[in-house]
């Protein structure tokens, strides 16, 4: 996969190593990733969990442990224990949410399916109140609803400071 990425985006990776950008050149490392420690250093630990998206047999979430702080990102995700338990303690949650009163595209069996790969803002206060987060970060909303709209629903359950992201917010 990492092969047909990389031979997909040849001419950006060109531009950007060797034309007037003149990044850094690009190294990828890739390999399988199991449930379990994938990284780890001086400075952080990289934890892969798995998390429940649907059908897909192989879904992971990550935990991210420094000296100081600990960073847990979701990924698309229904709400599962094991997710639960690898965000206890964690100064930051990043996780998607989509609102029950998003209006649903043409798809045969969209609430089916958005209920097993994904988490209702609902879901996630619950999340958010069992693992208590220093920040509730949420991205993924789809937009289809205002980010106020989506953040009171939050709010409606879990008291805890949360925000909605947008690219480029620093935190």
């Amino acid at each position: 996969m990492t092969k047909n990425v990389l031979q997909a985006w040849a001419a950006d990776i060109e531009n950007r190593t060797k034309g007037m950008e003149q990044q850094i050149p690009l190294v990828v490392r890739a390999h399988d990733v199991k449930p379990g420690v994938v990284y780890k250093d001086d400075k952080v630990t990289v934890t892969a969990f798995r998390v429940r998206h649907g059908e897909w047999p192989q879904a992971f979430g990550y935990r991210f442990d420094t000296p100081g702080r600990s960073i847990v990102l979701s990924g698309d995700t229904s709400p599962s224990d094991e997710l639960v338990a690898h965000c206890r303690r964690c100064d930051v949650l990043i996780h998607e949410a989509y609102s029950p009163d998003s209006k649903p595209p043409n798809v045969p069996d969209w609430l089916k399916y958005r209920a097993q790969y994904h988490t209702s803002t609902e879901e996630l206060a619950d999340i958010a109140n069992r693992t208590k987060p220093g920040l509730l970060i949420v991205y993924h909303t789809s937009r289809r609803l205002p980010s106020d709209k989506i953040l009171g629903e939050i709010k409606r359950k879990y008291q805890g400071k949360v925000v909605i992201s947008e690219d480029l917010d620093i935190y």
